[in-house]
């Protein structure tokens, strides 16, 4: 045996006892990854939640479509009131922010923030009934019958939600598609 055959033979990693500690230090780190990732997967198991249960739905329990586009009249008004008006003060001077109107010094009233010549306008081509200044603000400041108003004005008068500035575009695909569902 030459000197370096001889040097491999005899290197430091040779004696039982060193091939032990290294087998058993392998051994360890190979049991200690195994059950780490063991109770890793154990966490990931299928479990039953919630068991398929048959029920029956009574007729008098699933919303028609009529229900259901109510709901979303009742939605899209609750949003625009809550853009429109979320502090609940029923008259403010807001400087014509939309842009709707000639003048600037006009006052919005009610939970829906109508201005009194939009609220006029907006009554005489639904209705054809004129409104005085006073009657309109105080049909503006009644939030039940403003309410169902400003749905008929929506859906009527084309183009009439643009009044406010709150009107978003999904807002006004909303009533589109609720125009359509109703004619």
């Amino acid at each position: 045996m030459t000197n370096q055959t001889r040097s491999l033979a005899t290197g430091r990693y040779t004696t039982l006892k060193t091939k032990f500690i290294i087998g058993t230090l392998i051994l360890g780190i190979g049991l200690f990854a195994f059950s780490y990732f063991k109770s890793e997967w154990d966490n990931k198991a299928i479990t039953v939640i919630n068991p398929i249960v048959a029920t029956v739905a009574h007729a008098d329990e699933t919303p028609n479509l009529e229900q259901k586009i109510e709901a979303l009249k009742d939605k899209l008004v609750a949003e625009m009131i809550a853009c429109e008006n979320p502090s609940g003060i029923p008259a403010v001077y807001d400087n014509n922010a939309g842009g709707t109107l000639n003048r600037r010094d006009a006052i919005s009233y009610g939970r829906l923030m109508y201005k009194i010549p939009t609220l006029q306008g907006h009554y005489k081509q639904i209705t054809g009934e004129t409104l005085t200044d006073v009657e309109a603000a105080r049909f503006a400041m009644d939030e039940v019958e403003i309410k169902k108003f400003v749905i008929r004005v929506w859906l009527e008068i084309e183009g009439s939600v643009n009044h406010w500035t709150c009107a978003t575009p999904a807002m006004k695909r909303t009533i589109e598609d609720i125009r359509f569902l109703t004619t």
